[in-house]
């Protein structure tokens, strides 16, 4: 069960409720292998000075880890939900991340994370003015890395980030790219 409550800086005093739950199964074939699913409903309240407005959509959550080998690990997630947008609005989230990794040794793991995320209903159940068919976007990155195992707690990280991110409801697209090195402690 979930209920949170976003109150966004706003004229006219926006405050949005949101209640839901989850009903989930997680499954464990072998020790290299996890798989976990769940599916659910949210409400959400939206009341304002100037509208009031409620909405009901569905909630999904699928994760897979995967010990391929010794040194190969996959991670595979999958969502669709609702969260509060930067502008104080709830908009339906899909969110998919697919994670490699590869350990060269022992002190040294090559990493690939990819992540796509857009804000369609497909099945059309948010019918709020709230709802993200409003705005639609899509956003990709991609996450290669090297990481660097320093001590038994502390490692060194090197990134490189590439986004991409296309507004669909006003036809243009943004990109940026990063790096990064990280200190990382366990």
């Amino acid at each position: 069960l979930q209920y949170n409550r976003f109150e966004p800086d706003d004229i006219v005093d926006t405050r949005t409720d949101v209640y839901g739950g989850l009903v989930g199964y997680s499954y464990t074939p072998s020790e290299r292998l996890q798989v976990s699913g769940s599916v659910g409903l949210s409400y959400n309240v939206t009341r304002s000075d100037i509208r009031d407005d409620d909405s009901l959509g569905y909630r999904l959550k699928f994760d897979l880890n995967y010990l391929i080998s010794e040194q190969t690990r996959l991670v595979v997630s999958l969502s669709h939900d609702s969260e509060p947008s930067g502008d104080g609005r709830q908009v339906t989230r899909n969110r998919a991340r697919a994670a490699f990794n590869y350990r060269l040794d022992e002190l040294t793991t090559l990493g690939l994370d990819t992540n796509y995320t857009d804000n369609e209903d497909y099945f059309g159940l948010q019918n709020s003015t709230n709802s993200s068919s409003q705005s639609l976007s899509r956003f990709f990155s991609v996450r290669p890395s090297v990481t660097f195992q320093l001590t038994e707690d502390l490692s060194l990280v090197a990134q490189y980030q590439f986004r991409h991110k296309i507004f669909q409801s006003e036809g243009g697209s943004a990109t940026s790219n990063a790096e990064f090195l990280l200190l990382q402690y366990d």
